[in-house]
């Protein structure tokens, strides 16, 4: 059984329906002024939790945003009340500092703060309030999806194969680096000023350094400079930052310095070439595969919910 980081995995799914709350498209110049609500009454109750005419109207106004209609809304509200009950179930807490951070993503992405969003949605006729309660109940219910698929949720080699197999008897080219990790060495109590020292001889090195071959007697030259050999790794074999950073470094040279714990690392880039290897478009299909389970689940426990409660149209 193959079992691929989890929360990795959710996450996407999660961060792909949050992402319909606002479309991107929406101009924030927003013309069009404050949504006229009649006096709010309950219009729904799920499991004796009232859903209110009030509720609707303020969630219809943004679905409206992206083409959706109060009837979307209601239906909405009505899984969320159902996805929130069953994270208090559960126990389930979400921390505010959770929802800030992607109410100010959401902000960001119209190159406005998150007090400037608020404002423009209010001008648009939205209550940023039921943009807050949505992501809410949405991170609750990633939790949820989380404690029930952690222990069963998983693919097996023959899942993989058969989808490689799947893709045509194609020989995959991708990049192989062989690699060095060279480290300036500083003490757990390095002050700012020391740190930046180290910095310095770690700039002065990559700038002498021009070969795996020769690196070696290049670092002599400087104080307590360790060099460890990582070996060969494909590029689908890296973390993404990692792979990001030596792209673009050159054969036989440095990356940029960085603090680490155990002080200024480089990575050094001893050869890169082309290789046969499906191995990252097995990683590819193996995410690809997991987040189809993830999703089937979601959909079952959440129809289940339904079928389990009581609603009550009014």
């Amino acid at each position: 059984m193959i079992r691929v980081p989890f929360r990795r995995t959710f996450s996407a799914i999660a961060a792909a329906r949050l992402a319909t709350a606002v479309p991107l498209a929406l101009g924030l110049a927003l013309a069009g002024g404050t949504v006229a609500l009649a006096q709010s009454q309950v219009e729904v109750v799920v499991n004796d939790r009232p859903i209110t005419s009030l509720e609707i109207s303020e969630r219809a106004a943004l679905l409206g945003l992206s083409g959706g209609t109060r009837a979307d809304a209601r239906a909405e509200l009505i899984d969320e009340e159902l996805m929130s009950q069953e994270a208090e179930r559960l126990g389930i807490t979400v921390g505010q500092s959770q929802i800030d951070a992607v109410f100010a993503n959401f902000a960001s992405q119209f190159q406005l703060s998150p007090g400037q969003f608020r404002t423009a949605l209010a001008q648009s006729g939205v209550n940023a309030d039921t943009l807050v309660n949505r992501i809410r109940a949405q991170l609750a219910w990633v939790q949820a999806v989380q404690a029930r698929t952690r222990a069963t949720v998983g693919i097996t080699e023959q899942d993989v194969a058969a989808a490689v197999a799947a893709q045509g008897p194609t020989a995959l080219q991708t990049e192989e680096y062989l690699i060095q990790r060279v480290i300036l060495p500083l003490p757990a109590d390095a002050s700012g000023a020391a740190i930046e020292a180290r910095r310095r001889e770690a700039e002065s090195l990559r700038s002498q350094f021009t070969s795996c071959d020769t690196g070696r007697q290049t670092a002599a030259a400087y104080r307590e400079v360790v060099i460890q050999n990582v070996g060969r790794r494909l590029v689908s074999e890296l973390p993404g930052a990692t792979a990001e950073l030596l792209a673009g470094v050159a054969e036989g040279h440095l990356s940029a310095p960085e603090v680490t714990d155990q002080g200024i690392e480089m990575l050094a880039v001893c050869e890169r070439r082309m290789v046969n290897s499906d191995a990252g478009l097995r990683a590819e299909l193996q995410l690809d595969l997991l987040n189809s389970q993830v999703e089937q689940v979601a959909d079952l426990y959440l129809r289940e919910l339904r079928s389990m409660a009581t609603i009550v149209n009014r």
